[in-house]
């Protein structure tokens, strides 16, 4: 049903992650090939059908899409898609690819919050202007929400390591460069004897 793909194997900070919803495996063969082929280096995940909200919670929260494309075909299905877009992951652009170049389609597209609405037959430069853009947003939003975040690590005992868990993953969120990193060990119990 689904499936993702590399295209470089080491973590890349430029590295990007889109989602992409459409039957048609041709234009989902087209879409990674113009990203490739553009140097752009990421992971595509692949649906061939409009996921249900379930898989869509799960597809959000596990793969954290920077953009979401699908092929508009039915509009009830991209209307249930955009609501899950909504309530999973409210900052994440969205782009509709149409079949038909029919302004009413594309216009509700745009009213539902689309980032940009592409028409096939696809432009291979306008899709990647497309995507590079929308990533260059996509990472201001996500600098601001990573700078924001707050992790709490709360061990059920003594000495089950938490401390160490804390320290290296403030470690690794420093070395990612997604912002500055403050780390407080508050736990007033450990070592007091």
């Amino acid at each position: 049903l689904y499936q993702s793909t590399f295209f470089d194997l080491y973590q890349d900070p430029a590295m990007y992650r889109l989602l992409i919803v459409s039957a048609d495996r041709e234009l989902l063969r087209k879409l990674e090939e113009y990203a490739s082929d553009a140097g752009l280096l990421g992971e595509v995940t692949a649906l061939t059908h409009y996921p249900a909200a379930a898989e869509m919670s799960r597809q959000f929260n596990i793969k954290r899409p920077q953009i979401v494309i699908a092929l508009v075909n039915d509009i009830k299905e991209t209307r249930e898609l955009l609501a899950g877009l909504t309530e999973y992951g409210p900052n994440i652009p969205f782009v509709g690819i149409s079949q038909v170049a029919d302004n009413r389609t594309l216009s509700w597209l745009m009213n539902q919050g689309a980032k940009a609405c592409l028409s096939q037959p696809l432009n291979r430069h306008l899709y990647v202007d497309t995507i590079k853009r929308l990533l260059a947003e996509s990472d201001t939003l996500e600098q601001d929400a990573v700078a924001s975040s707050l992790y709490s690590f709360l061990p059920a005992k003594g000495g089950s390591g938490c401390s160490t868990l804390a320290a290296n993953f403030a470690n690794a969120a420093a070395h990612a460069g997604r912002g500055r990193v403050l780390l407080l060990d508050l736990d007033q119990g450990s070592g007091w004897s």
